[in-house]
């Protein structure tokens, strides 16, 4: 994953940020609990019930991960005071480690399948057209229905 880092004026890191494209709060969450010795203190159940929907722990230095402004193309992960902690490039590491290709799959699948099921069902509607008018019908557009021809 692409990780983009926040660091003071004298170039030490205070914070990073990540994309939040293919990246799910609940599973920013997860990425987080599975670092060795964090504890998960509080994880936002709601889907937009705050900025910040994770805290947690690792060393006894506490952490949290938030959507600025609940409405942001990428997550900030940072300590929840402004010091410099030990355990950031641990948690950095994590979020780098991880690979947001199963994500990417999973929407490249749904947008194959509605668009196949988009596609046959347009199929169909053609099919029934073309059966009808070769039948001597009238094709109702609108209601997407045959008529029997009439004579007049």
């Amino acid at each position: 994953m692409r990780v983009y880092d926040c660091n003071d004026s004298d170039g030490g890191l205070i914070a990073f940020e990540v994309d939040n494209a293919t990246l799910t709060r609940n599973r920013a969450c997860r990425i987080a609990a599975s670092i060795a010795g964090v504890e998960i203190v509080r994880r936002s159940r709601l889907f937009r019930d705050s900025d910040d929907f994770c805290e947690f722990l690792i060393d006894g230095e506490t952490f949290i991960i938030e959507e600025p402004f609940g409405d942001n193309s990428r997550y900030w992960i940072g300590p929840k005071d402004s010091t410099q902690h030990k355990s950031l490039l641990t948690i950095r590491e994590a979020f780098e480690r991880h690979s947001t290709w199963h994500a990417g799959r999973l929407i490249l699948i749904a947008t194959a399948l509605s668009i196949t099921a988009l596609f046959a069902y347009r199929c169909n509607i053609f099919l029934t057209q073309d059966s009808c008018l070769d039948r001597g019908g009238r094709w109702d557009r609108i209601q997407q229905v045959c008529s029997s021809a009439t004579s007049e």
